[in-house]
């Protein structure tokens, strides 16, 4: 008789830490955004129209607010889609590739920066500077691989090239919705 209590004790046990850690994953969210800080200037490019907005510009917050939106999800979402990493294409050194061009892209938003800013990955600074992001703009409604583009301050036609993962439709329907 005590050894039934005791088996039903640890199996109640395991149910409950088993349902806390589902609800702690479930709650508990991923960050896939790069760590860059506030732009002084965002450039819109869509389909139809393009424009710049300032921070006096009301659209600005609402861009950002989108932006960083679209990279945050669920830790428990990102293990069942095996997404959990925030940079999937980082060389073994803790680089980032290069590329000498943006490809063309109906829907682009530019981040640009008065001061240089350094480049960080998962927390760690990278040897390298910047002061425009370009962040192509889909319409898709689950996380899919997206591509940021860091200018170097070096080079005029030189880009750190990020691959992370973002769900974008409604910094989609934002942008598209700015021109209307």
């Amino acid at each position: 008789m005590a050894k039934n209590k005791i088996i039903i004790i640890v199996a109640m046990a395991l149910v409950a830490v088993l349902a806390a850690t589902t609800i702690i994953l479930s709650v508990v969210k991923i960050n896939y955004a790069p760590q860059i800080s506030k732009p002084s200037i965002i450039y819109v490019k869509t389909s139809n129209d393009d424009g710049s907005f300032t921070e006096t510009n009301e659209n600005f917050d609402k861009i950002l607010e989108e932006y960083n939106k679209s990279y945050t999800r669920s830790v428990m979402s990102a293990i069942f889609a095996g997404q959990n990493s925030t940079a999937i294409n980082l060389t073994e050194n803790g680089t980032l590739p290069t590329v000498n061009q943006v490809p063309a892209a109906e829907n682009l938003i530019r981040l640009k920066y008065e001061e240089p800013q350094v480049l960080k990955i998962n927390g760690k600074e990278l040897d390298g500077k910047f002061k425009e992001v370009y962040v192509q703009v889909s319409n898709n409604a689950s996380f899919a691989v997206t591509e940021v583009y860091f200018k170097q301050n070096s080079d005029v036609t030189a880009y750190y090239l990020l691959k992370t993962y973002a769900n974008q439709a409604g910094l989609y329907e934002l942008i598209q919705s700015l021109f209307e």
